[in-house]
This record gives C-alpha cells, sequence and structure tokens, in this order.
C-alpha cells in the first residue's frame, strides 16, 4: 500500500479511475482496456469498517486476472489501495461536502473521493457515477458549468470527471455483450452488507438500487424473496419511525441467517 502522493500527470500517463469492484467503475475499466486500448491506473479507498471490503478487493482480483488471460496486454495497471483512516481532509472540503449534503443526497464517499483527488494531486480522476446515481444532478451541475466560483459547493468535484455521466446499468449490460466483455463484468460485486455465506444480502442501498435500476437477475433469488417478505410485512406496521426500526433490526438478522 502506497501513502505517499503520487506524481503529476504527464500528458501521456495512464488514465485514473476510481475502482471499488463494482458494476460502473469496472465496465469503465473494461471499456478502456479492450475497446480503446488506453493504459489505465485503477485507485481503490479501503474502508475497513465496511463487510463488503474482502468482497470486492476479491472481485478486483478475479477481474484482473480474467482481463490478463483475455489481453495480457499490461494495460490495467497494479491497483493503488489507500487506506482513509490515513487521509488528511482538508476544512474547506469539508464544507463544501457539507453544502453539497444540503442540496443533493450524496454520502460521506465523496468527501474521501475529493480529499484523496486533492492529496494524490489527480488532476482528473475516472468517477463512474452513472444516470440514476444519487450524485447525478451535482456531477451534472459540473460538468455542464464552465462559471462555478472557487468557492462553491459543486468544486469538490473538481478533480473529478464523469464519463459514463450519462449511462445506465442496462446501457452498459448491452455494450459489455456488444463487446464481448460481459462474463468479465459479471464478476464484481455490489452489495454492501454480505451475508455471512457470502451472498448479497438484498436489503442493504447498492442492493437495492441494482434490482431497481434493471440488474435484479444478480441478486440470487433467496435474496430477492427475503426482501420481498420482509417489505411485505413492514408496510403493515403503523409509523414511519417504527418501521424504520424493524427494517434495520430485521435487515441485520437476516444477514446473519444467509
Amino acid at each position: 500500500m502506497t501513502d505517499n502522493p503520487l506524481p503529476s500527470d504527464p500528458p501521456t500517463a495512464p488514465r485514473h479511475v476510481l475502482w471499488t469492484g463494482g458494476w460502473d467503475s469496472t465496465f469503465w475499466i473494461l471499456y478502456l482496456t479492450f475497446i480503446e486500448k488506453r493504459p489505465v491506473q485503477p485507485h481503490y479507498l479501503l474502508l475497513p469498517t465496511r463487510g463488503s471490503t474482502p468482497y470486492e478487493l476479491h472481485a478486483m482480483e478475479e477481474i484482473r486476472s480474467a482481463v490478463a488471460r483475455r489481453d495480457g496486454s499490461g494495460l490495467l495497471l497494479d491497483t493503488h489501495t489507500f487506506d482513509t483512516a490515513r487521509l488528511p481532509v482538508q476544512e474547506t472540503t469539508r464544507e463544501m461536502h457539507r453544502a453539497l449534503t444540503a442540496r443533493y443526497n450524496i454520502g460521506i464517499q465523496y468527501l474521501w473521493i475529493a480529499a484523496y483527488a486533492h492529496y494524490q494531486q489527480i488532476n482528473s480522476l475516472d468517477l463512474c457515477i452513472h444516470i440514476d446515481d444519487k450524485a447525478y444532478h451535482p456531477a451534472t451541475v459540473l460538468r455542464e458549468s464552465s462559471d462555478i466560483h472557487s468557492d462553491a459547493p459543486e468544486t469538490l468535484f473538481k478533480h473529478l470527471s464523469f464519463p459514463i455521466l450519462d449511462l445506465s446499468k442496462p446501457e452498459m449490460n448491452t455494450a459489455a455483450r456488444k463487446h464481448g466483455f460481459l462474463d468479465i463484468l459479471n464478476h464484481s460485486w455490489f452489495c454492501h452488507n454480505p451475508t455471512r455465506s457470502g451472498r448479497p444480502c438484498g436489503f442493504c442501498g447498492p442492493c437495492r438500487w441494482t434490482a431497481e435500476e434493471g440488474l435484479d437477475w444478480r441478486l440470487p433469488f433467496s435474496s430477492k424473496m427475503r426482501r420481498a417478505l420482509v417489505d411485505h410485512i413492514i408496510r403493515k406496521v403503523p409509523g414511519f419511525r417504527l418501521r424504520r426500526l424493524i427494517r434495520k433490526r430485521t435487515d441485520s438478522l437476516m444477514r446473519q441467517l444467509g
């Protein structure tokens, strides 16, 4: 693991991509490697407290091995992994993130991503937000605005680029099938809270979004049935707070049983 800032990007440097092991970033890495024949420098932000970390790392190793067997050109470089616990975050970056969260539904990960790009002096880090993503609107504002003030919240994304912003997951699926790398893309991981048996929980945000965005076939049948049953029961419980509490505890129990 390397914790020192990377050198500045020369014009012929590889394309820097934030890789999570998930569908969107994996699609873009495979597209760059197989179709555009571009060297790719992946970056992975390590969040040890998240239950999906070992699954994401395993998925990336499987994908990397499959790419090497298929291509062997060496365009996919070794992943630069960084522990977010050691990442310095400027106060101005925190302020911009707080301002954005007041206007948009974006998570804490965008604070880490922005801070990482700044710390590593990466002028353009590909962030694979897609059209149905929760951060789609602020990313669109930044991409389409050429006159954003330096202190505007959207400048949190100033070192980031959004190469697949206008694509949906089904469109990526179609493109991957067309170009012959769908089998490798299917090694990607999406669940944040896998069960004890290592299967997607079906309840976390990424599991739900995967189903809602047209890729429900990626969820095991057992996960979909458990979620449907729990949702049906919870809808009959009066009171939002009580439903939220029951859902939280039920989700945890279902993951342990899975």
